[in-house]
């Protein structure tokens, strides 16, 4: 008997051996020539037991995998012209050779057991196809191979994302660039929770990808199903910074609504009932004047109103974030006395607040403010973040607050 260098390979082998015309000797050596890069040994031992190719130890791996796992391209394009499945998966992962393969970022392994005719479009573990795998670990290479074969850049996962999404979470951007100089970036593809491939990319923390996204085209604009835009779903400051920096770009640029309008969508499509003409969208909006109650038609009365009486009890901290518009060399504008020419400008600030089915304020948002020199938004989300409201009886609700801060 040789010697075999891994315990685990003999006694596994002995398992499955009397399944073979081989001993369990032959197939622990074949196991520990693949282990050392042994081609000739290899092809000794197939030659001489040809059924060894397609066989398996008793954890499940096949030659073919073992061989892909350590980088044996040779070996095992031995192994597949000697009749080994390049679609037999090993028993403890459940993934393919050419999963493996594309796991390791293995182009040449890739390459080998495509021509041996794998399955392009074998989903493995959560739906992941080879190509979605090689490019979730940023191997443009891989995904070439795979892609030239005919693998499908449109086939889905189990979380309805393809390999755009992958390649956005990858480490590096290297698919992404590849997908951009093939046309293949999609700026309206959505994953079932309706997150985009900015979303993904944001999640991983991968700022290179971001940033292609974003010159890409991508909108930093557009919420997922719970109403959660790419820069709130990073835990990257820097990040966040980014995509709230193009967004309030776009803002200037084309004139859009300081706050994407998804957000109301999203947050209360299945709560609030629409009602025309009022706010954004149908989304219930009241005025912020807390000496007139709210519509009774909007049956939130009570809520509404302590929502607004607990914000004007902090216009003190809100009007401490409005630093007043300078004129001249650090002067401050005087007021024009009354009956003088031209109009009082007095600072002001238009709010929006989420409160969420526990009663707590889960996001406030300043859609326009005046007569300040600089967004103000920061530092008033800070001043009202730790406003919590009786538990709603109808889930959540938002509402505009209107504020004369002179």
């Amino acid at each position: 008997m040789s010697s075999i260098r891994n315990p685990k390979h003999w006694f596994a082998c002995v398992l499955v051996a009397f399944a073979l015309d081989a001993s369990a000797d032959d197939l622990g050596t074949l196991f520990d020539a693949i282990d050392a890069g042994d081609d000739a040994k290899v092809d000794a031992l197939i030659a001489a037991h040809p059924v060894l190719a397609g066989s398996h130890d008793g954890y499940g791996v096949t030659p073919l995998v073992h061989a892909v796992l350590l980088g044996r391209t040779g070996i095992a394009a031995a192994l597949v012209d000697e009749g080994a499945d390049p679609d037999q998966p090993d028993m403890s992962t459940y993934l393919s050779p050419l999963h493996h393969a594309a796991w390791n970022g293995d182009a040449a392994a890739t390459r080998v057991l495509v021509e041996g005719g794998a399955d392009l479009e074998l989903p493995g573990d959560q739906g992941l196809t080879p190509v979605m795998i090689a490019a979730r670990v940023g191997a443009a290479d891989a995904v070439k191979v795979l892609v030239g074969a005919g693998a499908s850049l449109e086939a889905k996962d189990d979380m309805g994302a393809t390999t755009l999404f992958h390649a956005a979470a990858a480490r590096s951007p290297a698919v992404l660039e590849y997908l951009k100089e093939t046309g293949h970036l999609d700026e309206e593809a959505r994953d079932d929770l309706d997150r985009t491939p900015l979303h993904w990319a944001a999640q991983a923390g991968r700022m290179a990808n971001v940033k292609l996204l974003l010159e890409a085209g991508f909108s930093p604009g557009v919420c997922d199903k719970y109403g959660s835009l790419p820069w709130d779903v990073t835990a990257d400051p820097k990040i966040s910074k980014v995509i709230e920096a193009r967004w309030k770009k776009e803002v200037k640029a084309q004139k859009k609504p300081a706050m994407p309008a998804c957000m109301f969508a999203a947050l209360t499509a299945t709560t609030l009932p629409p009602l025309g003409g009022q706010g954004m969208g149908g989304d219930v909006l009241v005025d912020g004047d807390p000496d007139t109650p709210p519509p009774p038609s909007l049956g939130r009365d009570a809520l509404i109103a302590e929502v607004k009486r607990g914000v004007w009890m902090e216009k003190s901290a809100v009007s401490n974030c409005i630093e007043p518009k300078t004129h001249g060399k650090g002067k401050k504008k005087k007021k024009k006395k009354k009956g003088g020419k031209g109009p009082v400008t007095s600072p002001w600030i238009n709010l929006i607040l989420w409160v969420d089915g526990s009663g707590n304020l889960a996001r406030s948002e300043v859609t326009a403010f005046g007569g300040a020199a600089s967004d103000p938004s920061a530092c008033v989300q800070k001043a009202l973040a730790g406003l919590a409201f009786p538990e709603p009886e109808e889930g959540p609700i938002l509402v505009s607050v209107s504020m004369d801060l002179q």
